[in-house]
């Protein structure tokens, strides 16, 4: 049972403006994020209830700018910044959770007792009576009382340079910095202790063009990732957590095709080459030699057709669609049997849209083909014999009806 209430505040603000005759364009503003939040994740198993979880305070703080100017008619540069203060807390405490209960029937205590820590205001989940306050008899911590705190900040600079070779043909070049922040697996992992990560960070290269004409728009790009920290997911026993792996890259591109062949047919084309590979694994990660990035395909294509033609009334719009998938691994482990196989899907669809805009019916088919596939999957990192995998939906139709007020 995993049992999470959360109480959230976000605000932004945001101001934006021109000068120097339209060619300056700039934004900045602030940034605020507060989470308090209580997690309950039990396993039962037949003589005893094993309980893990914890109470969260985050807050996150950003001030960003960011301006961009047109030097001439052809050339324009990008220049911006984001500064990102980041503290995350995960309380251990055990009179509500991180305690191995002996099983020994009903131990109902009324939510009204559970007691949180100081400054903790947001409601628990009611109506569990296993919210047990003392742990019932025979209980024990499976970890002490602790805080476990993060308390990072950045700045993460952005910047691009764009040239107008013609009317209709522009490249750039760019480069980015950002990180993800750190964290803690609540559930209890092997060797009764909470799991921490650090922040994953990443600088980005990028080299691209756009080329576009009345009926035609192509767009290209090839880009380069390099990450320190990576924080992946893996399967250590009983349990899932994020751990820092490794140091990784990403490496690849994207060409992209929109063409308008008349008023009433148009296709796209899509092609995209992802290489990611680890390129030194952490010495302190319980780790087998692995080479590829999870869920980085070397390979995904992707084309589309649409017709529309006028009708009395409102117009007919009918669509295929259609995507393919190269194999790949979904395991930080790499583990073989956690493999996805190349696939393929193709979708259709057949609408009717009113002159008024104010409804339309559609019949829609999705996998048609019905192609079994694997969305995700996993395997025993322990070699115990067990696959699972996220069976994807065969093939489905449906009749939609759409109307505005």
């Amino acid at each position: 049972y995993n049992f999470y209430e959360s109480d959230q505040f976000t605000q932004e603000f945001r101001l934006s403006g021109t000068a120097a005759d339209d060619r300056l364009q700039w934004t900045g503003g602030l940034y605020w994020f507060q989470e308090q939040a209580f997690n309950i994740d039990d396993v039962d198993f037949p003589f005893f209830e094993a309980r893990s979880g914890s109470y969260v305070d985050n807050t996150s703080f950003a001030a960003f700018g960011q301006f961009s100017y047109d030097v001439s008619d052809r050339v324009s540069i990008t220049l911006g910044a984001r500064y990102t203060d980041e503290q995350l807390n995960d309380i251990v405490d055990d009179r509500v959770q991180f305690a191995t209960a002996l099983f020994n029937g009903d131990v109902t205590t009324p939510p009204d007792n559970v007691v949180l820590p100081p400054g903790y205001v947001f409601p628990v989940i009611a109506g569990y009576d296993y919210f047990a306050l003392p742990p019932a008899a025979g209980s024990f911590k499976i970890v002490p009382n602790q805080n476990f705190e993060s308390d990072y900040d950045d700045v993460n600079p952005y910047f691009s340079i764009a040239y107008d070779f013609t009317d209709a043909l522009m490249g750039y070049v760019s480069y980015s910095e950002g990180f993800k922040g750190g964290g803690f697996t609540q559930r209890i992992g092997p060797g009764n202790k909470v799991n921490a990560f650090l922040p994953e960070f990443a600088q980005v290269y990028e080299v691209g063009a756009k080329w576009s004409t009345d009926r035609v728009r192509l767009t290209g790009a090839l880009f380069f990732n390099d990450y320190t920290e990576l924080q992946v997911s893996t399967d250590r026993q009983i349990g899932g957590t994020v751990e820092n792996a490794a140091d990784a890259e990403i490496k690849g591109g994207e060409l992209e095709l929109l063409a308008a062949v008349t008023d009433q047919l148009q296709f796209t084309l899509g092609l995209g080459y992802l290489d990611g590979k680890y390129v030194e694994l952490n010495p302190n990660v319980a780790f087998p030699p692995a080479n590829d990035l999870p869920n980085v395909m070397d390979w995904q294509r992707n084309a589309s057709i649409i017709y529309s033609t006028p009708v009395t009334s409102g117009e007919i719009t009918a669509r295929v669609d259609y995507s393919f998938a190269s194999g790949h691994v979904v395991e930080a482990d790499n583990i073989p049997e956690a493999y996805v196989d190349d696939y393929s899907i193709v979708n259709v669809a057949l609408a009717y849209i009113h002159e008024s805009d104010k409804w339309e019916i559609a019949l829609q088919g999705r996998n048609i083909g019905d192609k079994v596939y694997f969305l995700d999957s996993a395997s025993s990192p322990d070699g115990d014999g067990w696959t699972e995998g996220l069976l994807q939906p065969p093939a489905e139709y449906s009749l939609r009806l759409k109307y505005r007020f």
